[in-house]
């Protein structure tokens, strides 16, 4: 009991105390607040420790603990998100559309002026999501070093289109060289058939001639008259003017026409030309791209190649699980149902904005590489599945693929496999189709649970096949 003194309120408690008891308890006070603080920096540091350990539920509690002693502690909010989100990093809530949030309205309610205007800068539409993501991708491509394979592949580009220019004007002079020749022939044809006209024209005049002279010779001899020339004959039998004897055979001559020769055709003119394979353009390593993963359409997609002012994306995870197609039948990628679903359904439920940034591509469906089946004709798509070549070019190949080294069949196992893992929104592992057919008509090819590459593919009407949708973004 305190004794002595002067006596005033006490704001704690509300009850009247002495200067002094007044005095130790607010030293109480002041310690426990530094207690208190105390505690806080270390559970939020051990919050972010846990976060960046991708341990979720420890850094939720930890959190937790944060706003039992302070419940307007704004980045004990942000933190509860980030964990809720499976994130390790606030800037990455840029991401995600966290407006109507809870922890994210608290954390905006008890934030200060400053940290306020940071907190609202994580709240962006989802186009700014993804232009701020592709920023990061444009920059780097604008000043990254290139590999020695793109400047190799550069000077083959140049090479090949040197060479396809070459190619272009010797087929131009080809086209020439034959236009000449069947000028040159169309004339010679003109002249021959117009010296065969005068060639037959003089050869009747001389068929008439001698008409005529026989005419003349047998009109003479009927008249007892020479019939070489129409002279009297002599008492003795004789001409008296050419004196050739009555019996001398009458010798018509008319001049003798040769024929004009026929022009020689020449040969024609054969053209090989080479065909030209364009040089293959090198992969880029994710590794060497930053910010490789954007969402969107509430997945993670990963960048699997830039090119020509486009970036090919891939989702992270199997969205879901579908049928190649409803029916077992002969299919192509061109006539699947899973085409028709990418293309209609899920490229519906974008974004306005999404659609417009999505650029339609044009894809080349090459028959199996070892089975020979066919893959169809060409499509243009906005969204497709990754084909056996491109997962080969952006998952690594051992050389299994092209040497035809299929040691039991039916897929393809090297060292690059564990890249090519993919797991559904649960996290479980599960395989994914491709675009590809498989060893016949109505199989498509796949990506097995462990990686591998199935060449022989599944039947298209399995209906648990993983969906892993691609697409073209426009930089």
């Amino acid at each position: 009991m305190d004794t002595g003194g002067e006596f005033a309120l006490c704001e704690s408690c509300g009850m009247k105390h002495t200067k002094d008891r007044l005095e130790a308890k607010a030293h109480e006070s002041g310690a426990q607040a530094d207690s208190n603080l105390t505690d806080i920096d270390s559970l939020m540091q051990r919050g972010w420790a846990s976060l960046e350990n991708s341990e979720w539920k420890a850094a939720d509690v930890l959190f937790e603990k944060v706003l039992k002693i302070n419940a307007e502690h704004a980045l004990a909010y942000i933190g509860k998100l980030c964990a809720s989100l499976s994130i390790m990093q606030k800037d990455e809530l840029v991401d995600y559309d966290i407006a109507a949030n809870k922890d994210y309205q608290k954390a905006l309610r008890f934030a200060d002026a400053n940290y306020h205007a940071i907190l609202a800068g994580y709240n962006l539409t989802e186009e700014e999501r993804i232009d701020k993501k592709l920023d990061k991708l444009r920059q780097y491509i604008a000043t990254r070093p290139k590999t020695q394979r793109e400047l190799d592949y550069e000077k083959a580009i140049i090479k090949y289109e040197e060479e396809r220019k070459n190619q272009k004007e010797t087929k131009r002079a080809y086209k020439e060289l034959v236009a000449k020749q069947e000028a040159d022939i169309g004339i010679k044809q003109e002249q021959y058939q117009e010296a065969m006209a005068q060639y037959q024209a003089a050869l009747n005049s001389n068929q008439e001639e001698a008409r005529r002279r026989k005419e003349q010779s047998d009109n003479w001899k009927n008249q007892g008259l020479c019939a070489h020339c129409g002279g009297k004959m002599g008492v003795f039998g004789s001409c008296r003017v050419c004196r050739y004897p009555a019996s001398t055979p009458v010798q018509i001559d008319v001049p003798y026409i040769n024929p004009p020769k026929a022009p020689q055709v020449p040969p024609t003119i054969q053209m090989d030309i080479p065909k030209l394979t364009p040089p293959t353009p090198p992969a880029i390593r994710l590794a060497d791209i930053p910010g490789t993963v954007i969402r969107f359409c509430e997945h993670n997609w990963k960048v699997l190649d830039i090119h020509d002012g486009k970036a090919l994306f891939l989702c992270e995870s199997v969205i879901e699980k579908r049928p190649y197609n409803k029916d077992n039948e002969t299919i192509t990628w061109k006539t699947c149902d899973l085409r028709d679903y990418l293309n209609g359904v899920f490229f519906n439920k974008l974004s306005t904005s999404l659609k417009k940034m999505i650029a339609e591509t044009r894809l080349e469906n090459n028959k199996n590489q070892w089975f020979g089946t066919s893959g169809g004709n060409t499509t243009a798509d906005k969204v497709f599945l990754l084909s056996i070549d491109e997962v080969v070019k952006y998952f690594g190949d051992g050389g299994q693929l092209s040497s035809k080294n299929r040691e039991g069949g039916r897929r393809k196992e090297d060292k690059n496999c564990s890249t090519s893992v993919a797991r559904d929104e649960a996290g479980t592992v599960s395989w994914w189709w491709l675009r590809s057919p498989g060893v016949d008509a109505n199989r498509a090819a796949n990506v097995h649970c462990d990686g591998t590459l199935s060449i022989y593919g599944f039947r298209v009407d399995v209906s648990d096949g993983g969906v892993r949708p691609a697409l073209w973004l426009k930089l």
